[in-house]
């Protein structure tokens, strides 16, 4: 009869109870892939199951792409399941390992500083696609938007940051020994970025040039560092302490920057956050 909603029975409650099983036992393993479109192949293969079993009728559940997703899209909306952007590298930390070497190792690192925030630093790159543009816009609701190419051109950056809060930009690096961009405006990258520019046909850090950039921006200090970085292979630390006697390279526990590593806990974000800013104000 028109107008008359059709009411829904017991066969896609069965439905219901096999999908909700289905992503407690992802959250359980952790699982952290689950998507639209798992949810809905499930759904289907649930109902397959159900009919073979004959708990449920074909005509009972959705026959249709369309119906399908608007089923998924019910089931995730009832229960307040969001899709969401993973971040960052916490999920893989070795936690126990960071609080292995905070407890054993670190008293005595910081002791052989004297205890002085000053004399405690962490280095840190990071790539910077330096022409992309955000992937978001504003929009009326009726207006479909097309996107475009993401531009890759990348510079990565090394920075150093102390506890007692003082920072250091130590180094760009890109495939251009001269880039375009700073060659038109008659000027070198050392100048245009304030620091050390080198490049490579990767455009990442190597040993020769890791050992250049804590030499030149550490040895007016003159007092015991040291250096807190990962375990990159382009962190080689007889590049430094061959060069400078008072630095001291700590390499960290594998898989614990993303909880112990300051880089990590918001700075280099904060860095690109401003950059971002000031790249478009320059746009508008």
């Amino acid at each position: 009869m028109r107008g008359v909603k059709r009411k829904r029975g017991t066969n896609c409650n069965l439905l219901e109870q096999g999908l909700e099983k289905f992503y407690d036992a992802c959250v359980a393993k952790e699982l952290r892939a689950v998507s639209y479109d798992m949810m809905i192949t499930k759904a289907q293969k649930i109902s397959e199951e159900l009919i073979s079993n004959s708990l449920v009728e074909s005509e009972d559940l959705p026959g249709t792409d369309t119906a399908w997703k608007s089923f998924v899209q019910r089931f995730l909306a009832k229960r307040a399941i969001k899709s969401k952007k993973l971040h960052g590298e916490a999920a893989v930390a070795d936690i126990a390992a960071a609080e292995k070497f905070l407890t054993n190792e670190w008293p005595d690192i910081f002791a052989s500083v004297d205890n002085d925030d000053s004399r405690v630093w962490n280095m840190d790159e990071t790539g910077l696609f330096w022409r992309a543009l955000p992937d978001r816009t504003l929009s009326r609701s009726d207006k479909r938007l097309a996107g475009g190419k993401t531009q890759k051109d990348r510079i990565t950056f090394a920075v150093a940051v102390s506890m007692a809060g003082e920072k250091l930009f130590l180094h760009g690096m890109g495939n251009s020994k001269n880039p375009r961009a700073v060659a038109a405006a008659k000027s070198t990258p050392a100048d245009v970025l304030g620091g050390r520019w080198n490049s490579n046909p990767k455009a990442w850090m190597n040993s020769e040039v890791f050992g250049l950039d804590i030499s030149r921006k550490l040895r007016q200090r003159n007092k015991k560092i040291v250096l807190l970085v990962d375990n990159c292979p382009g962190h080689k630390a007889d590049a430094v302490e061959s060069k400078l006697d008072f630095v001291r390279v700590v390499f960290l526990p594998k898989n614990t920057t993303s909880i112990i590593q300051p880089c990590d806990a918001g700075i280099i974000q904060a860095f690109k956050s401003g950059y971002r800013r000031l790249m478009l104000r320059k746009v508008i």
